[in-house]
């Protein structure tokens, strides 16, 4: 397998600073909101979507489904920028060929 070059690195750098505030909505996101969701499903409101650890110990947060999407969408709209950064510099051609 061949090593990224410079050239390569400087053709995703835009698409990694475009990334950044994606990230960090996606991680504000999580942040505030999990705090203030139910531990126990609420059906009247929504809260159904069990997030958090599987442990007895760990407290687990019931969201909803708009809570999902708006947290969410902003992680694979970064996802998608990072993705095609790598399609623009070839990486991925690259990377397959053996």
């Amino acid at each position: 397998m061949q090593n990224v070059t410079t050239v390569e690195v400087k053709k995703i750098r835009p698409y990694v600073l475009a990334m950044i505030p994606f990230m960090a909505l996606f991680a504000y996101e999580l942040a505030t909101m999990l705090p203030h969701r139910p531990s126990v499903p609420d059906l009247v409101h929504g809260y159904t979507i069990a997030m958090g650890g599987e442990g007895d110990s760990s407290k687990k947060a019931y969201v909803s489904a708009g809570d999902l999407i708006l947290m969410l969408a902003p992680f694979f709209a970064a996802f998608a920028i990072g993705m095609t950064g790598f399609w623009r510099a070839g990486l991925f051609r690259q990377f397959l060929r053996r």
